[in-house]
């Protein structure tokens, strides 16, 4: 394919995609969605809809389909030299302690669960969805500790943060159930019933065009002038550094297949996560700094990550 044509073929994958995104952000410009109506549907995506679409995902496959040594690896190795590379970083910069929390955070949490896993589906099938689940909850551990660790050391208010309330956060959230759940259907091969895999199905349906809104619906443009250079720098580093990162591990270290690499990488480029900003306030961190990198960093996803994957299906 000419690379006219994939781009053609690229773009009308990935903007409907932002379109959706925008038509939440204007619903709530318009008052159609307010402040409460946005929390409503953030709980209705996070707690019933993504996990329906993981755990449909991924009992569809066997679990030898899903699991590869090297997609573990992958992750892992690229997550440790990312948060090695921001602690380093973190050395060099002088900043303010509130904000220098927000600005690592930003760097690194990724919107893998409203942003990635559209996308991987849309884009890449059922198949890639299944993977996806499995790496985002290999990466649940090392995503909250490391944000936790950095919020709590920066935060202002030190003594009223509870860390083990997050911790227990972890164990109950909702895509990881349903991902431990799909994979021990998958495993022991238990069949789902039609009826109840139709609730299912019926559920994911909705999965895309709610997450998409709920994001949109999310942003509050307040601030985003503020600290530009410095924000510029973490969404470089969230869109930019570790995708190249998660590419090089991907292709010249823990080799896996051209699927596997492009799943990692997509997931590696998509913007700050909403769930970084709600971290954020809950430990009194720069929310207003997080709040800005969202806005911005999703709005500059729309040219990265068609760009992602432009390069990708070149290889």
């Amino acid at each position: 394919m000419n690379p006219v044509s994939l781009i053609t073929e690229i773009a009308a994958k990935i903007i409907p995609f932002f379109v959706v995104i925008a038509i939440g952000y204007m619903l709530r410009l318009v008052k159609i969605i307010n402040n409460e109506n946005v929390r409503v549907l953030n709980k209705i995506a996070y707690n019933i809809v993504l996990p329906a679409i993981i755990f449909i995902s991924i009992i569809q496959f066997n679990i030898n389909e899903i699991i590869n040594i090297n997609i573990i690896k992958n992750i892992y190795t690229i997550y440790i030299i990312i948060i090695v590379y921001i602690l380093l970083l973190n050395l060099l910069i002088k900043i303010p302690d509130k904000t220098r929390g927000a600005f690592m955070v930003a760097s690194f949490r990724a919107n893998i669960a409203f942003i990635g896993f559209p996308i991987v589906l849309a884009v890449f099938g059922s198949l890639a969805m299944a993977k996806a689940s499995l790496m985002n909850a290999l990466l649940m551990p090392i995503n909250t500790i490391p944000t936790i660790f950095i919020l709590k050391k920066y935060s202002p208010d030190k003594e009223n943060v509870k860390i083990y309330k997050t911790i227990l956060k972890f164990f109950i959230d909702p895509l990881i159930i349903a991902t431990m759940a799909g994979i021990l259907f998958s495993y022991f091969n238990i069949s789902v019933c039609s009826p109840v895999k139709s609730i299912f199905e019926i559920l994911s349906g909705m999965g895309i065009g709610l997450s998409l809104i709920s994001i949109g619906a999310s942003f509050e443009i307040l601030n985003v002038k503020k600290r530009l250079g410095l924000m510029g720098f973490s969404v470089m580093n969230k869109l930019i550094i570790m995708p190249l990162i998660a590419f090089i591990i991907s292709v010249y270290l823990f080799r896996v297949d051209a699927l596997e690499r492009d799943v990692i990488c997509l997931l590696c480029a998509t913007p700050l996560a909403v769930s970084s900003y709600i971290m954020g306030v809950e430990y009194k961190s720069d929310s207003d700094f997080m709040s800005s990198s969202l806005i911005v960093s999703t709005v500059i996803s729309v040219i990265t990550i068609p760009g992602w994957l432009f390069i990708l299906q070149l290889l």
